[in-house]
């Protein structure tokens, strides 16, 4: 509620003019109040959580048309299981979020899902929503990246399929290898081991 107040006070110091030079408006115009230092620290922070930044522009790079090639473990040791698929991500709402829309197949199935890539300012973390047909629970992930790695490590846990009481770990990476590439990697933690459950591979369509 506190930030729902300080949403009416944002516009009159959203200008540097009005911020800066209060005391000096005051002077000149009898009556008006200058905002408190509280609500204009409220007001500058803000405005720096809603700016998209160098961040933004990372996630911008990964914008475009793509080709998608997926490769599934069912279990550790396994064979993969190989599909096929196209992928169309644009930045929305003034440069903030990545939206991503992917169709293909999975497992002989036709498959289709969608998911959202932001930065928080606010947190400094890199988050993740994905929603898709072959489930009704949406995961959520947080995490950084790693400007010398060129990948984004993101993390949560889900809720195991046969025994919904067992939380397991779940890792992702997706690494930049250039304009035109990107992989993503995502591995589970069971029974105290980690392993490579699924890889996507992206290549910009030309």
């Amino acid at each position: 509620m506190k930030n729902a107040r300080v949403l009416g006070t944002l516009m009159a110091v959203a200008c540097p003019v009005a911020v800066s030079h209060g005391i000096a408006l005051a002077q000149e115009k009898p009556g008006w109040v200058p905002i408190s230092s509280e609500k204009e620290a409220m007001a500058v922070a803000m405005l720096k959580a809603m700016r998209p930044g160098e961040p933004h522009k990372l996630l911008a790079s990964l914008a475009g048309e793509w080709t998608i090639t997926t490769r599934l473990w069912m279990e550790p040791g396994a064979p993969a299981s190989e599909s096929k698929g196209t992928a169309s991500s644009t930045m929305v709402m003034g440069g903030r979020y990545l939206r991503t829309a992917y169709q293909g197949d999975m497992l002989g199935v036709a498959f289709e899902g969608f998911g959202l890539m932001a930065h928080d300012n606010t947190t400094g973390q890199y988050q993740s929503v994905w929603m898709d047909n072959m489930s009704t629970t949406l995961m959520f992930m947080t995490g950084s990246y790693d400007a010398a790695a060129k990948a984004f490590t993101m993390s949560t846990e889900m809720s195991d399929l046969v025994d919904p009481e067992t939380k397991v770990p779940v890792r992702q990476v997706l690494k930049i290898t250039d304009a035109e590439t990107h992989t993503m990697e995502m591995f589970e933690t069971r029974g105290g081991k980690e392993t490579l459950t699924l890889e996507i591979r992206y290549a910009r369509k030309r």
